[in-house]
C-alpha cells in the first residue's frame, strides 16, 4: 500500500499521537539545556535541519517509487 493514499492517514488515529511524540522528543533531545549537558550536544541552527529533511523526502519517494514499480510489474 502506498503512503500517498489517505487510508494510512485515516483508519490509525493513534499513530498520530505517536509521530508527534517522536517530534517532540527529538526537539527535546536536540534543543534542551538539560539533555544538551547530558548528551553533550548543542542546538541546531534550522539552516542544519535541510538536509537531512531533504534526504529523508528523497528516501520516502524512492521507496514509493519502488513499491509502484513492484505493483505494475506483477
Amino acid at each position: 500500500m502506498s503512503a500517498l493514499q489517505k487510508e494510512p492517514f485515516s483508519t490509525n488515529p493513534i499513530s498520530w499521537i505517536y509521530v508527534g511524540l517522536m517530534l517532540i522528543l527529538q526537539l527535546a533531545f536536540v534543543y534542551l539545556p538539560l539533555m544538551q549537558n547530558t548528551f553533550r550536544t548543542t542546538a541546531l541552527p534550522l539552516a542544519d535541519w535541510i538536509m537531512p529533511v531533504i534526504f529523508g523526502v528523497i528516501d520516502f519517494l524512492v521507496v514509493e517509487i519502488e513499491k509502484l514499480l513492484r505493483r505494475q510489474s506483477r
